[in-house]
């Protein structure tokens, strides 16, 4: 299987000079606004393999006519900064997976698992940098 989110606003495309004008936070300022504004919502959907399909590599397409399931939405209803924010001490392992779910042939999550788990250490090593309050307000 392969998993995705479709948004439910409409995606608005952004030219190549309107990209380079913008900040490099810009993706998390306009989420805030959005949620800011109301619930966002994403519905997710997997898409079932053929025998046959691809699954070593992820960025070849399967045929269109493969059968998909809708199984969730995801709504968002609140931004929390991460400098302070519930998930800044979570290293999120793409291996780490529950009872009856695994892995594909795919080798990307085994070399995520790796640097995410660098990552966490290198920002858990920071944490002096980084003090929680608890109000979640910055110090």
């Amino acid at each position: 299987m392969r998993w995705s989110f479709l948004p439910a606003a409409q995606p608005v495309s952004v030219s190549p000079d309107d990209l380079a004008k913008r900040g490099p936070d810009f993706l998390e300022q306009e989420i805030t606004e959005r949620v800011r504004g109301g619930p966002q919502r994403w519905t997710m959907v997997v898409t079932e393999a053929n025998p046959g399909d691809p699954t070593v590599d992820p960025s070849k397409a399967w045929p269109e006519d493969r059968r998909t399931v809708e199984v969730g939405t995801l709504i968002v209803q609140q931004i929390e900064a991460e400098r302070d924010g519930p998930c800044r001490d979570i290293n999120f392992d793409p291996t780490v997976l529950p009872t009856g779910i695994r892995t594909s042939d795919d080798p990307f999550p085994a070399a995520r698992s790796s640097a995410y788990a660098k990552s966490y250490d290198r920002r858990t090593a920071e944490a002096r940098d980084y003090p929680r309050t608890t109000t979640g307000a910055k110090p």
